[in-house]
């Protein structure tokens, strides 16, 4: 075969490549669009379907939400506009699309276009309750709380009328309507708003909680207060409920510096509770902050003193007690009251841990050793309480002693590599070198 035939061949066999790979790259493309024409086309549909939900119930909510972030994350949020603009323009006399329209602005930081559409809103809708309402709430978020009293007092009388306002809008508009009657120094309309919440409904306890704490941020602990009491004569039958409201009263008699009311509130809410449970440790741990504001140690030693002689043999009371006198530094009457403590619960290893801790401090070496040894003795698996008495031998200048608390403590668990590695790391600190090498290879194995 010549030369100049082999070339053509080549030549053929190229050409035959480049439209081969022309099409492919044809069939791509067409391909790509297709896929970006059936992905639009899709994405157009779920935009129409939720703009037909949302003129349905033309609110801010999830639904508005979903379809901002379509338009967002789709044609953009100019579209958007452009879209409901041309819908305005279609339906001047629509309520609903100036609604959402007002919403779309608000979104976007348009306040001025906002109200207006809002405005126009509530011209068409003179009986529906919500468009005053949406007006009144971006009259607050803009602070012109005067021009918001109106339309807010027209939504909560058009939404009690019709009935078709949920209750949690209706609580919004009361929240709104009082919001702005208290930032123009009209307090008792204020107060009278937010109380209508409760009117409403005057079961609903969560209502009531949810106005507690509104009067609370207000500063206005007197209203704050009654809701509570509310409460507890709505659920005088849950304890739980009852104990829940007595914490919050105290809790706002604190912020009203009235701490002797505090307690007491307290004191009740303490006496609906069981040993362990959070709620009790809580109100506890509030009494003592108490005190301990004050530096009024000796107060809370006499409080304890006197909630002992109505019940003398309640060890939880009993070892509070020996912690205030730790904190007032009489540390050898805390000793005492521990012991007090542990021989009607002998069992109780809170107890003997603080009683280790108060002889620790006191440097009553070998006592602390002692208790350590009756704890290992009730909880012989527990590694920290070798550790720690491993740890007083050797304050005590008795490191054999320590060593034999050591070996005790990892034939307990001889197969435990974790055991191995924690001796090994005592023994590295103590600088028993040899030691700490053989634990670690025992752990590594």
């Amino acid at each position: 075969m010549s030369v100049k035939l082999k070339w053509r061949e080549k030549m053929g066999v190229r050409k035959v490549l480049r439209f081969a790979i022309l099409i492919l790259c044809l069939s791509l493309l067409a391909t790509s669009i297709l896929f970006a024409f059936v992905e639009t086309d899709k994405n157009v549909k779920i935009i129409q379907r939720y703009k037909q939900i949302l003129y349905r119930k033309p609110k801010e909510g999830s639904v508005f939400d979903r379809l901002y972030q379509f338009y967002l994350e789709g044609p953009g949020l100019d579209r958007m506009v452009a879209d409901y603009q041309r819908e305005a323009e279609e339906k001047p006399n629509d309520p609903n699309i100036q609604l959402i329209l007002g919403h779309i602005y608000k979104r976007l930081g348009r306040d001025k276009a906002a109200v207006k559409a809002y405005e126009r809103a509530a011209k068409l809708a003179p009986d529906d309750y919500y468009p005053p309402f949406a007006l009144g709430r971006m009259y607050i978020t803009l602070r012109r709380y005067e021009e918001a009293i109106e339309p807010l007092k027209r939504a909560a009388a058009l939404a009690e009328r019709s009935g078709l306002a949920t209750p949690q809008e209706l609580a919004d508009i009361y929240k709104s309507l009082g919001k702005a009657y208290y930032n123009r120094d009209r307090l008792n309309d204020a107060i009278a708003a937010w109380n209508r919440i409760a009117e409403i409904d005057p079961t609903n306890i969560f209502a009531r909680i949810e106005l507690a704490d509104l009067f609370r941020e207000q500063k206005l602990y007197q209203q704050a207060i009654a809701q509570h009491e509310a409460i507890i004569k709505l659920k005088g039958n849950d304890p739980y409920r009852v104990c829940l409201s007595l914490r919050e009263i105290g809790k706002i008699q604190e912020e009203m510096g009235r701490y002797d009311e505090a307690i007491r509130s307290y004191d009740k809410a303490l006496a609906l509770t069981a040993p362990g449970n959070w709620l009790r440790k809580d109100l506890q741990q509030r009494i003592i902050r108490i005190y301990a504001h004050n530096g009024d140690w000796d107060g809370l030693i006499e409080y304890y003193k006197a909630k002992l002689k109505e019940r003398p043999n309640e060890v939880e009371l009993i070892g509070l007690l020996g912690d205030a006198y730790v904190e007032n530094e009489k540390v050898e009457e805390g000793i005492a009251q521990y012991r007090k403590g542990l021989k009607l619960a002998p069992t109780s290893v809170e107890l003997r841990l603080k009683l280790i801790s108060a002889l620790r401090d006191l440097k009553r070496f070998e006592e602390a050793a002692a208790e350590y040894e009756k704890l290992i003795e009730a909880q012989p698996d527990e590694i920290g309480h070798y550790r720690e008495l491993g740890e007083i031998y050797m304050r005590m200048g008795l490191p054999d002693k320590a060593r034999e608390v050591y070996k005790r403590m990892i034939e307990r668990q001889p197969d435990d590599p974790g055991a191995h590695l924690t001796l090994a790391e005592i023994y590295a600190k103590h600088e028993w070198i040899e030691d700490a090498i053989a634990e670690y290879e025992r752990a590594i194995q």
